[in-house]
């Protein structure tokens, strides 16, 4: 599969690489899926967007559209970050400094 920037449909020229990243982005918001730069992002500042004691409770699952799901191991848990879903979004916001998360969806997993 290729992507291209230009050239798109002129018979016999070969499309203008497009870089690797890129291309995952692309192909990601065909299929519904996250850009996988803002997932690495979240994974990354997981323990500051929630928090050192809350992170340890709580994993990132996936993302998908502009909805972040959140599992967590007890129906206790799942309780507290309802209660934070609006600094959920909002810290994700400062943090990674995208708009790309608007919705927070609680899972109850225990492992």
């Amino acid at each position: 599969m290729r992507f291209s920037r230009s050239n798109q449909g002129v018979p016999g020229e070969e499309p203008d690489p497009v870089a690797v990243g890129d291309a995952l982005a692309h192909l990601s918001k065909e299929l519904g899926l996250a850009d996988p730069r803002i997932m690495k992002q979240l994974v990354d500042h997981w323990p500051e967007i929630l928090g050192a004691q809350v992170a340890q409770h709580a994993t990132l699952q996936n993302l998908r559209d502009d909805t972040i799901t959140i599992a967590v191991g007890s129906g206790a848990w799942a309780t507290q970050l309802r209660y934070l879903e609006a600094d959920i979004v909002h810290r994700v916001a400062e943090v990674i400094g995208s708009d790309a998360i608007n919705h927070v969806r609680i899972v109850v997993d225990p492992q």
